[in-house]
């Protein structure tokens, strides 16, 4: 049995980017589950996925005392490669393609508001919390910023503008932190 399991943990660590993808693909689906079944859809199934792939992350991380988190472990190294800036610009384009401006022009002025409204609050926020933490140079602040607004943005402003990987990795967890409170605490908001 040890033998079946140590040849099925190589080529699962030959493939390491299928494993991957299989791996993010059953805890996106899983997420989704729970969140229909046992939420009924009140929380989303992003907000549960991204919360697994977190505590994932730090188990990983304290497990290995590594420092890439999951992809520490050599079976798992493909979602390492599934965060490349190669798939963040695949995310953009995607989600640029997932707009619907039919949808959009039917908000109205209303919807017009919210977006920027939403952008500005955002990036003011995220701009605040990075200067009150330290980072005084414009590019750390807009990179933090703008990954408050969306965490696609930070990543591809703070590239742009040479920013410390340190500071595009924290413009990436303001937005995740902004986008889980979010999907989470939206449920509990009354609708009128």
């Amino acid at each position: 049995m040890t033998e079946y399991l140590d040849a099925v943990a190589q080529v699962l660590t030959k493939y390491s980017l299928v494993t991957g993808f299989a791996v993010i693909g059953s805890i996106v689906w899983a997420s989704y589950y729970v969140s229909d079944k046992l939420t009924r859809g009140w929380l989303h199934g992003s907000s549960i996925a991204i919360l697994i792939g977190l505590t994932l992350a730090c188990i990983g991380g304290l497990t290995t005392g590594g420092s890439k988190g999951i992809s520490d472990v050599s079976v798992l190294a493909g979602i390492g490669v599934m965060g490349s800036s190669m798939l963040r610009d695949f995310a953009i384009v995607g989600t640029a393609f997932g707009v619907r401006m039919e949808a959009f022009r039917k908000t109205g002025l209303s919807g017009i508001v919210s977006l920027l409204v939403g952008v500005f609050v955002s990036f003011t926020v995220g701009a605040l919390v990075a200067y009150a933490f330290g980072y005084r140079d414009a590019v750390s602040i807009t990179t933090i910023g703008g990954g408050a607004a969306t965490f696609l943005v930070g990543p591809v402003t703070g590239s742009s503008l040479g920013a410390s990987s340190e500071v595009i990795a924290l413009s990436v967890t303001a937005g995740l932190t902004k986008s889980i409170l979010v999907m989470s605490t939206t449920p509990f908001v009354p609708s009128t």
